[in-house]
């Protein structure tokens, strides 16, 4: 995907943060990615596209992969969301809890070159890296939209073969539930580990594709996490060191659009 510098300067004039002892204005007035985004074919044509050959998982793929994670499994299933999947879920979400889990940490640790990155501008995704223990939301699938939320969740989050399904133990207010998290698969050809964080926050500020800029999914994650009272030191200084980043000549940022 080709990006017009000028637009993107200038769209940049409009979308730039600011940052007032860790307040931010958000970005963007798009809509987010739908369920019927994801129910249609376009999204997974557009994606296959721009990722490696062979990468792009089959129906069939994915099926299987469900019913290999959900066998033995009767019930409701809470699903740990720690990046978009906390602001713009998709599924129907009967109940939300904020939650930690140990054993694993937030990490922009997958490089995107669709949705929210392209070949020409590649940005970068969240994981669950191992180490360490990350704050987050469990969403509850209730049984009654259990198959059809299921199907679209690994529509989204298990198409190219960047995330491996895990059930965890995860902790709140109320006790503790087992979770469904999408973790980092470290044998995807994407995984990029432990960036330093000037590096991690110079693809955050330029990555853009079909579905938006990657500053959009770092600010609207950032926000998120704020509205819910959990803290992530390393996204706030990432989303400090954008701002300073976009006021740059060379810094431009695209005016945020949907979600990963």
């Amino acid at each position: 995907m080709t990006v017009d510098p000028k637009k993107a300067n200038a769209a940049a004039v409009e979308a730039l943060v600011t940052v007032t002892d860790y307040a931010i204005v958000r970005l963007t007035r798009a809509d987010g990615l739908s369920r019927e985004d994801l129910e249609s074919g376009p999204i997974r044509d557009l994606i296959a596209r721009e990722v490696r050959v062979g990468a792009m998982r089959s129906d069939e793929q994915l099926r299987a992969s469900l019913a290999d994670t959900m066998d033995g499994v009767d019930g409701d299933v809470w699903v740990f969301g720690y990046g978009s999947l906390m602001w713009n879920p998709i599924i129907c979400v009967a109940e939300s809890r904020v939650v930690r889990i140990t054993g694993y940490h937030r990490a922009f640790c997958l490089r995107s070159t669709a949705g929210r990155g392209s070949p020409e501008r590649p940005g970068l995704m969240l994981g669950l890296d191992t180490g360490g223990s990350s704050g987050g939301l469990a969403l509850r699938i209730a049984r009654e939209t259990l198959d059809d939320d299921l199907t679209l969740l690994w529509r989204r989050e298990m198409s190219t073969g960047s995330y491996v399904p895990k059930w965890l133990s995860a902790t709140g207010r109320d006790g503790k539930i087992r979770v469904l998290a999408f973790a980092a698969n470290r044998q995807a050809d994407n995984y990029v580990g432990s960036l330093i964080e000037e590096e991690t926050a110079g693809l955050l500020s330029t990555g853009a594709g079909f579905l938006g800029t990657n500053l959009d999914y770092l600010v609207r994650t950032h926000r998120s996490l704020r509205e819910h009272g959990i803290t992530d030191r390393k996204v706030d200084r990432l989303v400090r060191r954008c701002a300073v980043r976009t006021h740059e000549p060379d810094g431009a940022a695209l005016s945020p659009k949907g979600c990963p």
